[in-house]
């Protein structure tokens, strides 16, 4: 199955937070999940034009990539609440829509020998949806094993430049769709559940100039393993931190209710 989704999304990305062990809700029921992430990546870009994108500067526009033809490696620093409701209608999938907002946004690359930031004061939105396959499930005896497939689309609105002490307002927007596939291990330990595995992620990201309309855009493929903890604070109601690690250095902390 996790064969299949690689090949499906042959588009090479940010690894998305599970913020779920692999236990199973009873068919019927439904789970609320509330939690702050974030999140430091590495996107790449393609550069063809040195001009595709710009900035205003006291000496008129100026390009922030002097590469042409190349491919350029920017660093990326989010924050983001997101609300997530998973559900199990029957005895077999879960499913899962989140929508959250980005509080702050940071991305920093290189032109020449300047390093240059564009930062967004105005935030952003983070959607997605996902599915997930529960080959065992979590008892006092058995670890839980899970496969999880989601999709997360953000876009933030990028309106502060700063390089080398200049800082000057713009109107850019950075666009990124992921594909995730992801193997989830889990045990209960009293109130306890420890979680943990493996993500593989395909990331499409683009940059677009809304003035000049000018854009660049990449594709990258990356793995982060990822540890967790579910603490059951209250029947049906508990705490749940995550990290990600190697190619995605993330955290996500919050609260899940289940009905």
């Amino acid at each position: 199955m996790v064969v299949f989704f690689t090949q499906l999304l042959f588009h090479p990305g940010f690894a998305s937070e599970l913020q779920s062990t692999a236990d199973v809700l009873e068919s019927g029921h439904w789970q609320l999940s509330l939690y702050e992430r974030q999140a430091k990546e590495k996107p790449v870009v393609k550069i063809s034009g040195t001009s595709e994108i710009q900035v205003p500067t006291s000496g008129g526009a100026s390009t922030i990539f002097s590469q042409e033809n190349a491919k350029v490696t920017l660093e990326s620093e989010m924050s983001a609440t997101v609300a997530m409701v998973t559900f199990r209608p029957f005895d077999g999938m879960h499913y899962r829509v989140k929508f959250g907002q980005v509080d702050r946004f940071k991305l920093d690359f290189s032109s020449g020998s300047w390093t240059n930031s564009l930062e967004s004061l105005g935030g952003g939105i983070v959607w997605g949806a996902g599915v997930r396959w529960n080959i065992q499930p979590v008892t006092i005896v058995t670890t839980g094993i899970a496969i999880d497939l989601s999709y997360t689309n953000s876009t933030v609105e990028l309106d502060k430049f700063s390089s080398v002490g200049t800082i000057s307002s713009t109107h850019k927007r950075f666009e990124s769709q992921e594909f995730q596939g992801a193997l989830n291990v889990s045990r209960r330990w009293k109130p306890f559940e420890p979680y943990g595995g493996l993500k593989v992620s395909w990331l499409t990201t683009r940059l677009v100039d809304l003035e000049t309309k000018g854009k660049v855009g990449g594709t990258d493929e990356k793995w982060s393993p990822f540890v967790g903890l579910k603490w059951e604070v209250f029947p049906h109601e508990n705490v749940l931190v995550e990290a990600s690690f190697v190619d995605e250095k993330s955290i996500s902390a919050g609260m899940n209710v289940r009905f």
